[in-house]
Protein backbone atom coordinates (compact mmCIF):
# COMPACT_ATOMS: atom_id res chain seq x y z
CA UNK A 1 0.00 0.00 0.00
CA UNK A 2 1.34 3.44 -0.87
CA UNK A 3 2.11 6.05 1.76
CA UNK A 4 -0.53 8.71 2.34
CA UNK A 5 0.24 12.28 1.26
CA UNK A 6 0.12 13.55 4.84
CA UNK A 7 2.68 10.99 6.00
CA UNK A 8 4.85 11.75 2.97
CA UNK A 9 4.68 15.50 3.73
CA UNK A 10 5.63 14.93 7.36
CA UNK A 11 8.54 12.75 6.33
CA UNK A 12 9.72 15.36 3.82
CA UNK A 13 9.58 18.15 6.40
CA UNK A 14 11.53 16.00 8.89
CA UNK A 15 14.18 15.35 6.24
CA UNK A 16 14.56 19.04 5.38
CA UNK A 17 14.66 19.89 9.09
CA UNK A 18 17.51 17.41 9.60
CA UNK A 19 19.39 19.08 6.70
CA UNK A 20 19.21 22.40 8.56
CA UNK A 21 16.36 24.13 6.76
CA UNK A 22 14.33 25.48 9.68
CA UNK A 23 12.28 28.20 7.99
CA UNK A 24 8.68 27.17 7.32
CA UNK A 25 8.34 29.51 4.33
CA UNK A 26 11.45 28.01 2.71
CA UNK A 27 10.23 24.47 3.34
CA UNK A 28 6.84 25.36 1.86
CA UNK A 29 8.46 26.92 -1.20
CA UNK A 30 10.71 23.90 -1.82
CA UNK A 31 8.12 21.19 -1.27
CA UNK A 32 4.79 22.72 -2.28
CA UNK A 33 3.27 21.86 1.10
CA UNK A 34 0.91 24.60 2.35
CA UNK A 35 2.69 27.20 4.46
CA UNK A 36 0.38 26.80 7.45
CA UNK A 37 1.07 23.05 7.56
CA UNK A 38 4.80 23.72 7.42
CA UNK A 39 4.46 26.21 10.27
CA UNK A 40 2.71 23.58 12.40
CA UNK A 41 5.31 20.93 11.56
CA UNK A 42 8.23 23.29 12.31
CA UNK A 43 6.65 24.37 15.61
CA UNK A 44 6.26 20.73 16.63
CA UNK A 45 9.83 19.95 15.62
CA UNK A 46 11.11 22.91 17.67
CA UNK A 47 9.11 21.78 20.70
CA UNK A 48 9.76 18.05 20.74
CA UNK A 49 12.22 17.32 17.93
CA UNK A 50 9.81 14.92 16.24
CA UNK A 51 6.43 14.95 14.52
CA UNK A 52 4.20 12.38 16.30
CA UNK A 53 1.89 9.90 14.61
CA UNK A 54 -1.58 11.08 13.66
CA UNK A 55 -4.25 10.04 16.16
CA UNK A 56 -7.15 8.45 14.30
CA UNK A 57 -10.08 7.82 16.63
CA UNK A 58 -12.97 5.57 15.77
CA UNK A 59 -13.50 2.18 14.29
CA UNK A 60 -12.08 1.50 10.82
CA UNK A 61 -14.62 1.06 8.04
CA UNK A 62 -15.41 -2.48 6.94
CA UNK A 63 -16.20 -1.54 3.35
CA UNK A 64 -13.43 0.28 1.54
CA UNK A 65 -14.36 2.73 -1.24
CA UNK A 66 -13.51 0.04 -3.80
CA UNK A 67 -15.90 -2.44 -2.17
CA UNK A 68 -18.61 0.25 -1.95
CA UNK A 69 -18.18 0.81 -5.66
CA UNK A 70 -18.54 -2.92 -6.23
CA UNK A 71 -21.84 -2.86 -4.29
CA UNK A 72 -23.03 -0.05 -6.56
CA UNK A 73 -22.03 -1.96 -9.69
CA UNK A 74 -23.85 -5.08 -8.47
CA UNK A 75 -26.98 -3.01 -7.91
CA UNK A 76 -26.65 -1.27 -11.24
CA UNK A 77 -26.51 -4.62 -13.00
CA UNK A 78 -29.53 -6.03 -11.16
CA UNK A 79 -31.88 -3.67 -9.30
CA UNK A 80 -33.82 -6.59 -7.82
CA UNK A 81 -30.99 -8.32 -5.94
CA UNK A 82 -31.24 -8.44 -2.16
CA UNK A 83 -28.74 -7.47 0.50
CA UNK A 84 -28.16 -11.18 1.18
CA UNK A 85 -27.25 -11.81 -2.47
CA UNK A 86 -24.91 -8.81 -2.53
CA UNK A 87 -23.28 -10.04 0.68
CA UNK A 88 -22.74 -13.49 -0.85
CA UNK A 89 -21.20 -12.02 -4.03
CA UNK A 90 -18.87 -9.78 -2.03
CA UNK A 91 -17.75 -12.72 0.09
CA UNK A 92 -17.05 -14.73 -3.08
CA UNK A 93 -14.61 -12.12 -4.32
CA UNK A 94 -13.21 -11.15 -0.90
CA UNK A 95 -12.90 -14.30 1.23
CA UNK A 96 -11.52 -12.41 4.25
CA UNK A 97 -14.57 -10.11 4.37
CA UNK A 98 -16.98 -10.64 7.25
CA UNK A 99 -19.90 -8.28 6.83
CA UNK A 100 -23.52 -8.09 7.93
CA UNK A 101 -26.62 -7.47 5.88
CA UNK A 102 -27.37 -4.24 7.74
CA UNK A 103 -24.01 -2.85 6.63
CA UNK A 104 -24.88 -3.70 3.03
CA UNK A 105 -28.30 -2.05 3.42
CA UNK A 106 -26.67 1.06 4.90
CA UNK A 107 -24.29 1.31 1.93
CA UNK A 108 -27.16 0.79 -0.51
CA UNK A 109 -29.02 3.67 1.15
CA UNK A 110 -25.89 5.87 0.99
CA UNK A 111 -25.69 5.16 -2.74
CA UNK A 112 -29.19 6.59 -3.14
CA UNK A 113 -31.18 3.40 -3.66
CA UNK A 114 -34.46 2.78 -1.84
CA UNK A 115 -36.44 -0.34 -1.08
CA UNK A 116 -39.96 0.33 -2.38
CA UNK A 117 -42.89 -1.80 -3.38
CA UNK A 118 -44.43 -1.27 -6.83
Amino acid sequence: MSESPILANRQLVKELWSRGICNSAEISHQTGIPKRSCERYVATLRRSGDIPEIHRPGRPQILTPRKCRQVGLLLKGNHFCTATEIKARLQETHQELSIGEMTIRREIFKLGYEAVLP
